[in-house]
């Protein structure tokens, strides 16, 4: 059985405060096909950044952290494995760091055999990823100077003109959030891995520690699993206690019908009823981009009958609930013939 931990990492939560800025139309998105509400504070900052901030450095952050997932996978990786809980620390981590050394952990997280030959790279790099993130993650393992050049200068700008003034409140409310949290957690085990990290606690439980690192700025997202032996890093936003609110979860029932309106979710739920699948693997068998898939398995996520499920490689499958899904169905039709 897994020891659970809430933690606090504002060097994370700088990360954090970097993907909810440069990923905010997903925020939108989300809030206008959902019941979900943006959190207003952040939602003010976001609007304040983006009234001020350079199109130089917007450009910059959109493409190393929006467009394309791997420069934070590999940073939370540094961050995590390091042990790395100041700003200065890890502002001198990355500068020292070489590009090789930078690569290495790119491969690392993408499990791939360091070195590869380039025609081996690209097959591994194709068969999980859609044809611009091959062309960028490419680009970044032959450039590795050049992209931790770009990686430096976005980060320190972006933390010195708009993290730093909000740094204080951001702590404030995640200190507030872990004791809320670690509450509810051992009020709910099961119901709370599956609602916040769409994981069951079965497979929460195949490791011998897990660390949930609680996000101001992440807001109603996941963005990191971490793996170091035994042990299982979390990173989440505060505000995914939304999925396991009484009240949001009766509205869950009431969306069924129009998140399955779409043939799309329809199929996928009828592939991972049957098996597990990995997300790439999923997203070329349904003919659609990896970034289409994860906005339709979100919103399955949402209405709670999808999670993930451990499998090779330290990989996550999507699997369906089908014990949930019946649930809601029953739900629906005893609200529509009483």
């Amino acid at each position: 059985m897994a020891e659970v931990y809430f933690k606090k990492n504002m060097v994370l939560e700088f990360l954090c405060s970097v993907i909810r800025y440069a990923r905010d139309e997903e925020f939108d998105k989300k809030q206008n096909e959902s019941n979900y509400k943006k959190y207003r504070e952040i939602d003010y900052w976001v609007k304040s950044v983006d009234s001020s901030i350079s199109r130089f450095l917007k450009r910059e952050i959109r493409i190393l952290f929006k467009w394309f997932g791997i420069n934070p996978m590999v940073l939370t990786s540094i961050i995590i494995n390091n042990n790395i809980n100041k700003i200065d620390e890890f502002f001198s981590f990355i500068d020292k760091i070489s590009g090789e050394e930078y690569i290495k952990i790119l491969y690392m997280e993408l499990c791939i055999e360091y070195p590869l030959m380039e025609e081996g790279l690209k097959e591994k790099l194709e068969a999980m990823y859609d044809e611009d993130e091959v062309k960028f993650i490419s680009e970044t393992i032959y450039n590795p100077e050049e992209a931790l050049y770009r990686i430096r200068y976005a980060l320190k700008n972006f933390y010195y003109k708009f993290f730093k003034a909000k740094e204080e409140i951001a702590e404030d409310y995640i200190n507030k959030k872990m004791t809320e949290h670690q509450e509810k957690f051992l009020e709910l085990e099961d119901r709370f891995t599956k609602a916040v990290i769409a994981m069951d606690k079965k497979t929460l439980d195949k490791y011998e520690e897990a660390s949930f690192y609680i996000s101001y700025f992440l807001e109603s997202g996941a963005y990191a699993l971490e793996f170091i032996k035994n042990h299982i890093s979390i990173v989440y936003g505060f505000n995914m206690e939304y999925r396991f609110d009484n009240a949001i979860i009766e509205e869950k029932k009431k969306l069924l019908f129009k998140v399955l309106a779409d043939e799309k979710r329809v199929e996928i739920l009828k592939l991972i009823s049957k098996r597990t699948w990995y997300g790439n693997e999923l997203a070329k068998h349904l003919g659609i981009t990896t970034a289409t898939l994860s906005y339709h398995i979100s919103r399955l996520i949402d209405i709670g009958v999808v999670h993930f499920e451990e499998g090779e490689n330290n990989r996550f499958y999507y699997k369906c609930d089908t014990e949930r899904l019946k649930e809601i169905f029953e739900y629906a039709l005893k609200d529509i013939i009483g």
